[in-house]
Parts: C-alpha cells; structure tokens; sequence
C-alpha cells in the first residue's frame, strides 16, 4: 500500500525582530497601565485614610460629649511617646474607638501602629506640672472645651504626622504672627495622597489639604528650616488656632 505523504507545514514561528516589537508593545502597553493603577491605589487608600479619619473624629466628639464638653488632652489620648499599640491601648480614646486601624493611615506603610497625631492646642497641658509642655503659645486661642472652638470648622484636630517625626501623641504648631519670620518646627504634617495630608476638624468634617509648595514635601525634615510668606506654613497656623486679641494678617 502506497502511503501518502503529509505537506510539510508552510508556518514559520516569530522573528527576532518581530518578537522586539510585541514585546516593545507589552512595555509600552505596561507604561500607560502602570500610572493609572498606581493613582486608583491611591485613591482607594486616601479613600480608607478618610473614612478612619472621620471615624476616629466621631469617637473625639462623643468623648466631648461625655465628658460635659471637655476636650480629651493632646497629652493623654495617647500615652506615651512610641507610636505603637499600647501607646494607643493606654489613651484616654480608646475606650471609644476599640479599633487600632482609625490610628493609622493605609498610605504609611512603617510599623507604626498610629500616623495619627493631635494638635496641639487641642486640650493643651499648659501648667500641668514640672516638665510638661504642649508649645500652646499662650497669646493664642487654647481649645479645652467644645465651646471654646467658635469657628469649628477652622481648626483641626488631628492630622497624619511624617514616620520621621511622629512620637507623642500631640502636633507642635509653632506661631508666627509675622509671617516673615515663619520657621518650621519639629512636627512635620505626613504626605500620603499625592502631596496633600489628611485633617479632621473640630466641627467632625475631614479634608486632604494639598500643600502649594516644596516645604512639607521634602524628602526628608528640615527642623527650625526659615520659611519667610510661606503659604503652607500660613495655612497650617491659621487652622491651628487664632490671636487672642487680633486677627491673622
């Protein structure tokens, strides 16, 4: 019996050049995914960053609330200067909040249990005894009950401090009445949302502030850094507290 002999296969595989060009496309491809999945983490950490924020706000006015409108101190809601678990377990918050996830913000990405930290004028120690000091400069409006606070929506409470920076529970604001000769302070506001920091305010609403300039957003902190008409300098001061018997210029 004759046996048929089967065509040879006229297929030939990719050339070297033509398999450059597929995989010069895939990183092209990859290049333009990249980005934009990057951005939509982003968003979805900023996202949970606020519902915490807004979350841990509450517990700050229910705690008020309790407490005949006296604000927790910036020096007892945590206790202690690590940022960790039983700094947070210890707080006079806790008892409210139960949940270590609203102390920290997705985007820190350290071992620090907590990012969170609390302005400084907010329940300030002023006098509280030897040692103890909050930097609360006392030509400036201090925060000790709710109704102290007539422009709620103006100042924050708290805020996402740098890993580099961050150790007791309170926010050092210095001020400087004289914007000229503004400086920066020990305390640096954290930049987890494309340059811009995450606030609660006193009246329970949160925001992401996104700085203007180059101060906050250094790689690495600049203490006692000169900081002359500073817009972010400004912004953060007048949202801290106010002149008792002026206005900010």
């Amino acid at each position: 019996m004759q046996h048929k002999h089967r065509p040879l296969s006229t297929a030939k595989g990719f050339t070297l050049i033509e398999l450059l060009v597929v995989i010069a496309i895939i990183a092209i491809l990859a290049g333009m995914l990249l980005p934009a999945l990057s951005k939509a983490q982003q968003k979805a950490a900023g996202t949970k960053c606020m519902n915490n924020m807004k979350q841990f706000q509450l517990m700050w006015l229910f705690y008020a609330e309790e407490y005949d409108g006296k604000i927790v101190p910036c020096r007892s809601w945590v206790i202690g200067g690590a940022p960790n678990s039983a700094s947070i377990q210890n707080g006079w918050l806790w008892a409210f909040t139960k949940t270590e996830a609203l102390y920290k913000c997705p985007g820190d990405k350290t071992t620090n249990a907590r990012s969170v930290a609390m302005s400084c004028y907010m329940g300030p120690a002023v006098g509280a005894g030897p040692g103890v000091v909050d930097y609360a400069n006392s030509s400036f409006s201090r925060f000790y009950r709710t109704t102290d606070l007539v422009t709620p929506d103006q100042h924050f409470v708290t805020l996402d401090e740098r890993s580099q920076t961050i150790n007791d529970g309170f926010f050092r604001v210095d001020m400087f009445p004289n914007y000229g000769a503004a400086m920066t302070t020990c305390d640096f506001p954290a930049v987890y949302h494309n340059k811009a920091s995450a606030f609660s305010f006193s009246d329970g609403h949160v925001e992401t502030h996104k700085w203007q300039g180059a101060v906050f957003n250094l790689p690495t902190v600049s203490m006692n850094m000169s900081t002359p008409n500073d817009p972010d300098t400004i912004w953060l001061m007048q949202h801290t507290s106010k002149p008792l018997n002026a206005a900010w210029p």
